[in-house]
């Protein structure tokens, strides 16, 4: 499940007591599960009090607006998505190889992690409610937290040029979820693609 991360704690009162703190994460923490099951139009007040065992007023109280409950699930999605990333590529380290081909699983539904994509419009989704109300730095957090496990996984595979190889294949993946909601993408082309573009060579069977 989701952690309490980076978003569950952006803007909170110094003055909030650890237990107002806590009721926070545990708001962030059900939103990020019900954005992941449901996406952005599922991610209600009521869903969240739901999902929390809140009630809808409760939630209220600790949030500023509708827009800052949307922030709260997708970057707590992202944050708890990038946790799951991290332990992979720990488990695989120092085979840079390894932790490439299991982040690559994750987009093809190879990987399960422990909170599950189930909406892959997603980023998409989220990237237009956030550009739309000049939330760029929201927007560069929801872009910028999975590219940086690739970074890891490419320092470990030896490569040069990091940080623009992982940005390449973060944003050719997320095409390839948008690509999949009209038509199949075959993991072998995926493998390629990624193979190109991180300059080391996939099996399209490990991916």
């Amino acid at each position: 499940m989701p952690t309490a991360d980076t978003a569950a704690t952006a803007l909170v009162p110094l003055s909030w007591t650890p237990n107002q703190q806590a009721a926070r994460a545990r708001i962030a923490t059900a939103a990020a599960t019900v954005v992941a099951r449901a996406g952005i139009a599922g991610c209600t007040v009521r869903a969240v009090a739901d999902e929390a065992a809140m009630t809808k007023s409760t939630v209220h109280y600790y949030l500023r607006d509708a827009n800052e409950l949307v922030d709260l699930a997708v970057l707590g999605f992202l944050d708890a998505l990038a946790d799951h990333a991290a332990g992979l590529i720990a488990a695989a380290a120092p085979d840079g190889h390894e932790a490439l081909h299991a982040l690559v699983r994750i987009f093809t539904a190879g990987e399960a992690p422990a909170i599950a994509l189930t909406d892959p419009t997603l980023w998409s989704d989220f990237a237009t409610h956030a550009w739309r109300r000049g939330a760029l730095d929201e927007l560069a957090r929801c872009l910028d937290t999975f590219t940086s496990r690739f970074e890891q996984a490419l320092t470990l595979a030896g490569v040069d040029n990091v940080e623009w190889r992982a940005r390449s294949i973060h944003h050719y993946l997320l095409g390839t979820l948008n690509r999949k909601l009209v038509a199949s993408v075959p993991t072998a082309e995926i493998a390629f693609a990624v193979s190109a573009l991180a300059g080391i060579t996939l099996d399209p069977q490990r991916c």
